[in-house]
């Protein structure tokens, strides 16, 4: 990393909220995209433009989002980034399960 790059991040608490018209306006991104990655299952169906959305979900939308935007992949292919990132967290979660196992 070059020293004069910039990094930047938000910092979010378990219990922060945010509302779809500010993920709309803070991440640059269109009713149509987050409508479409509901449908394919990204997200909770429940959300709506009223009900604030968790912290969670928020990290999801925003990993969408840069997959999205960043590497220009379209949302179904977003969706299998998701997944398979999902699926190897949980691998990875079961595997330090077994080494402190073997440890003991």
């Amino acid at each position: 990393m070059d020293d004069n790059q910039i990094l930047t991040g938000v910092l979010i608490s378990e219990e922060t909220t945010i509302s779809w018209t500010e993920v709309r306006q803070q991440y640059n991104v269109s009713e149509e995209i987050l409508v479409e990655m509901m449908e394919y299952g990204l997200f909770n169906a429940d959300i709506t433009i009223t009900k604030p959305i968790d912290q969670k979900t928020m990290k999801r939308i925003l990993s969408a989002c840069r997959l999205q935007q960043d590497l220009a992949i379209n949302v179904p292919g977003v969706v299998l980034v998701l997944e398979l990132l999902d699926e190897l967290e949980e691998m990875r979660n079961e595997l330090n399960i077994l080494q402190r196992h073997v440890e003991k």
